[in-house]
C-alpha cells in the first residue's frame, strides 16, 4: 500500500548553515553573502509552506490519467503553435530552434505519466489533486520563476522534506514533472494574445533535462543518510549501482508496508546495531569468524541476504499473493526448478504416448519419470 506518513513541521526557524555548502566532497563551499542568505531562507520557507498547504497527503486520490491528460493537452497546443509560428518571429524563431529540446521533454512526461498513477497525490488550490512530484516542481518553479539552477532545487526539495518526506520514486518523477509544467507554461506563452515566449522557460528546460540527476538524488533522498549509518560502513564506499539496489529494495517493501520508506532504512540499521551489540563486533578478531560477524553487521544482510525475512518481520511486511510465490520460489529455486523439470518431462512423455492406450501412456510416463531418481 502507499505509505502516507510525513514529518512532522519543524521551528520556524532558518535552514541549516551547511544547505549552503556544495554536496561534493573537497568543492569549495560560496562565500555565503547577505543576498545567498535571504534567498535560501526565502526558498526554504517558500517550500515549507506550500507542503504544509497541500494538506494530508492521499494515494492515487486523483483521476488516474491526470499527468497523460496534462501532457497531451499540452502536447497539442505546441503542435498547434509549431504550425501556426510566423517565420518573421523572434519567439517563433526561438521556438522552432528548440524543437528537439521540446520534442525530447515531452516524450520523458509522457513516460513518467502511467507510473505517477502509483504516487502519492495531493490537492492544488484549484482542489484537483495531482500527484505530489507535480504540485512540487510547480511550486519550485513558481519561487524560482521558471529558472531552474541544482542547487536551488536540492534546497527547495529538502524544505519540503521537513514537513512531507518524499518516496524516492517521487524524487525520479521530480524531473519529468519539471519539465511538464514548463512546456504548459511555454505553450501558455503562445496561447496567449500578444504575449511573449520567456526564453528562460526554454532555457530552464534545456538545464532540467542535462542536471547531475544521480547526484542531486543522492543528496536530497532520506535514505541514504540512514544507510551511512551502516557499522561496517561499507555503504558509503559503494558504487552508484550498489546502492541504487539496496534503494530498491526499500522501494518495493515500502509497497507493501503501513510504514514510510526512511522508517524501513532505519528499521534495518536496527537490526544491524543489534548484531553488533549481541556479539560485542568491534572490527577485530579471528579473520574467519570477523567476516562472519561483520558480514551480519552489514546493512545489506538484512536487505539482500539470510537477514531479510528479520526485517520483513520487524517492519510488518504483507506482500500480494504473486509477491508470496516469487518469494517462496526465490528461497527454494533448486526444488522448482528440479520440479518444473520433471512435471514438464512428464508432460512430453504422456503427450508422445497419447495415441496407444488409455492407461499405458500415463504409466509410461511415471517410469520415466522416476529414472533420474535411480541413478
Amino acid at each position: 500500500m502507499q505509505n502516507q506518513r510525513s514529518t512532522a513541521p519543524q521551528e520556524n526557524s532558518p535552514p541549516p548553515q551547511r544547505w549552503l555548502e556544495p554536496s561534493t566532497p573537497g568543492a569549495v563551499p560560496p562565500v555565503a553573502d547577505d543576498a545567498m542568505i535571504r534567498e535560501t531562507q526565502r526558498l526554504w520557507t517558500h517550500a515549507r509552506e506550500e507542503a504544509a498547504r497541500w494538506g494530508k497527503a492521499e494515494p492515487r486520490r486523483a483521476h488516474p490519467h491526470v499527468i497523460e491528460n496534462r501532457a497531451n493537452e499540452t502536447s497539442e497546443r505546441l503542435r498547434e503553435a509549431f504550425a501556426s509560428a510566423p517565420a518573421d518571429s523572434s519567439d517563433s524563431e526561438w521556438l522552432l530552434d528548440n524543437r528537439n529540446l521540446i520534442r525530447t521533454a515531452q516524450r520523458e512526461t509522457r513516460e513518467v505519466s502511467k507510473l505517477s498513477r502509483k504516487h502519492v497525490h495531493v490537492q492544488e488550490s484549484t482542489g484537483a489533486w495531482v500527484p505530489r512530484s507535480y504540485a512540487a516542481s510547480m511550486s519550485y518553479l513558481d519561487a524560482v520563476d521558471d529558472r531552474f539552477e541544482e542547487a536551488s532545487l536540492a534546497l527547495y526539495l529538502r524544505s519540503v522534506q521537513e514537513v512531507q518526506e518524499l518516496e524516492m520514486g517521487e524524487i525520479w518523477a521530480i524531473k519529468p514533472m519539471l519539465q511538464l509544467v514548463l512546456l504548459e507554461r511555454i505553450a501558455a506563452d503562445r496561447g496567449q494574445h500578444g504575449a511573449g515566449l520567456q526564453p528562460s522557460r526554454i532555457t530552464s528546460l534545456r538545464d532540467a533535462g542535462e542536471a547531475s540527476w544521480k547526484e542531486l538524488f543522492e543528496e536530497v533522498n532520506l535514505i541514504d543518510p540512514v544507510l551511512r549509518r551502516d557499522p561496517v560502513d561499507a555503504y558509503r564506499s559503494m558504487d552508484y549501482d550498489s546502492r541504487d539496489l539496496y534503494r530498491k529494495v526499500i522501494a518495493e517493501l515500502a509497497t507493501y508496508s503501513d510504514i514510510a520508506e526512511r522508517e524501513i532504512a532505519e528499521a534495518a540499521i536496527a537490526l544491524t546495531e543489534q548484531t553488533v551489540k549481541e556479539t560485542g563486533w568491534n572490527g577485530h578478531g579471528p579473520h574467519l569468524e570477523e567476516r562472519r560477524t561483520a558480514r551480519r553487521c552489514h546493512v545489506g544482510y538484512y536487505l539482500l541476504d539470510a537477514g531479510l525475512p528479520a526485517l520483513k518481520h520487524r517492519i510488518a511486511y504483507r506482500p500480494q499473493p504473486m509477491a508470496q510465490v516469487r518469494d517462496l520460489i526465490l528461497r527454494a529455486p533448486n526444488g522448482f526448478y528440479l520440479i518444473g523439470v520433471e512435471l514438464t518431462t512428464f508432460a512430453i512423455v504422456v503427450f508422445l504416448l497419447s495415441g496407444l492406450q488409455v492407461l499405458t501412456p500415463i504409466l509410461a510416463g511415471l517410469i520415466l519419470l522416476l529414472l533420474p531418481a535411480t541413478q
